[in-house]
């Protein structure tokens, strides 16, 4: 038996990992927070950071048709 993992919720757009974790999706699922950036809290939740402006809207929709997603491997500077 196989267990199909799910890296964003169905209706979102996988936009960035970081170290091979889901960091970054657009919410472009229809419902209130349709063209919102989305965030994964470290406790799992994705959380809302912003509404896209409409050209980032459509640069979502080009990364979703052509399955481009950002890869990052850096350690965070702080």
């Amino acid at each position: 038996m196989t267990t199909e993992f799910q890296e964003v919720p169905d209706g979102f757009v996988l936009l960035q990992r970081h170290n091979g974790k889901a960091c970054y999706a657009a919410c472009m699922d229809g419902g209130p927070f349709h063209g919102w950036l989305m965030w994964k809290h470290p406790d799992g939740q994705w959380v809302s950071k912003r509404k896209l402006a409409s050209w980032e809207v459509m640069q979502v929709e080009d990364q979703r048709d052509y399955d481009i997603v950002q890869e990052t491997n850096s350690v965070r500077a702080g």
